[in-house]
């Protein structure tokens, strides 16, 4: 099954739930287009069901966890907007265009987050989470308007060696490189309060909402823009992250250094993701192919690869929640819904830990 429009914007996010939200924009530098959100039902893959059209390209988009119509949108010229699908109306019901807070660059991740309001867990909130190429991550609160608040103003960091020969860390002196340009982030699946972010730079920080100017830790390893980083769903100290420079790297978070690299190909990996059935299985989509990789089976080849049409890009993918489906967005604007057979069930998993299990003394 495929989801397409006839005017072939690259497909750069998808989010689904009961509908497929699905974002196009062409971002190249000259050749910068009109963009929209679409929502796609299942049922009816041949024309969707909402439009949004935009002047700027849509760079991400997730629906809200506890109201389900409410769609938020980040854009190519730093507006978040968010709509209501249950109306027939396409325009937003909020964004920030007129915000003096507004983001001043890309914006390149949008996710609805529920975090603890007090100390037993059971009181919480929902905020919407964004990171931008102006190397600010904000959090908007809806009440009368959307209400921002920086949670992180990434710095650029330099590393130079001593004579010693021992790498400093300094911040960048030119106000004109100070601010790092964010790519990604993903919030701890157990203490909202922590989160990671992914940069230009080629690093991934931990942080904290309660410090918007220090990094709790930093982790090296990647030589190219981070493009999306994602926490195990069964293992909260394991997370996955992809880069330009053709790698997909696992870390540990007490680990500045991940445990383990790949580099399948020589192409960029655009998007990574998680299964939520399984604590071995990921997804990876590079340029020219998808990869699904099971750790408990191969660390060296992925179980299986699907290799792009000549000319195709692929440049995201999504394990669709609730069912056995892998949703793969590319270049061309499509977007390719996958039946997986024989995916394990939850149970099946083995949920126990992914470094001790499966790696071993590779870990420590």
């Amino acid at each position: 099954m495929c989801f397409s429009r006839s005017s072939q914007p690259t497909v750069n996010s998808l989010f689904t739930k009961d509908l497929l939200a699905v974002g196009y924009g062409n971002f190249g530098f000259k050749e910068q287009k009109r963009g929209m959100a679409c929502c796609w039902s299942i049922k009816n893959p041949m024309w969707p069901e909402r439009i949004y059209q935009s002047p700027y390209g849509v760079t991400s988009v997730d629906f809200s966890i506890s109201s389900p119509n409410l769609l938020a949108v980040g854009y190519h010229n730093g507006t978040v907007a968010i709509y209501n699908v249950q109306s027939n109306h396409n325009t937003p019901v909020l964004d920030s265009s007129e915000s003096p807070q507004k983001h001043l660059g890309p914006v390149w991740q949008v996710q609805w987050i529920e975090q603890d309001r007090g100390t037993t867990g059971d009181d919480r909130r929902e905020i919407l989470v964004s990171i931008s190429a102006d190397g600010r991550i904000s959090k908007w609160v809806i009440r009368k308007g959307l209400d921002c608040h920086d949670l992180m103003h990434l710095k650029r960091t330099t590393v130079t060696s001593s004579k010693k020969g021992i790498e400093k860390e300094k911040k960048g002196e030119a106000l004109i490189s100070r601010q790092a340009p964010g790519m990604c982030f993903a919030f701890h699946t157990k203490d909202t309060n922590i989160y990671l972010a992914g940069t230009e730079e080629g690093l991934i920080h931990k942080c904290s909402c309660s410090y918007n100017e220090q990094y709790l830790e930093t982790y090296r390893g990647h030589k190219g823009p981070v493009y999306k980083v994602t926490w195990n769903p069964f293992c909260p100290d394991v997370f996955l992250s992809c880069s330009a420079d053709w790698g997909v790297m696992i870390w540990h978070q007490d680990n500045v250094k991940p445990f383990f690299t790949f580099y399948p190909t020589t192409y960029v990996v655009y998007d990574v993701a998680w299964s939520p059935k399984s604590a071995y299985i990921f997804a990876a989509a590079n340029e020219n192919r998808v990869e699904i990789w099971d750790l408990q089976i191969s660390t060296l080849d992925p179980l299986i690869v699907n290799v792009a049409n000549p000319g195709i890009k692929f440049t995201t993918v999504l394990f669709a929640k609730q069912t056995d489906c892998l949703l793969v967005g590319d270049s061309d604007g499509q977007v390719a819904v996958y039946e997986l057979r024989n995916m394990p069930t939850p149970t099946e998993s083995g949920r126990g830990d992914v470094i001790n299990v499966l790696l071993g003394p590779k870990a420590n």
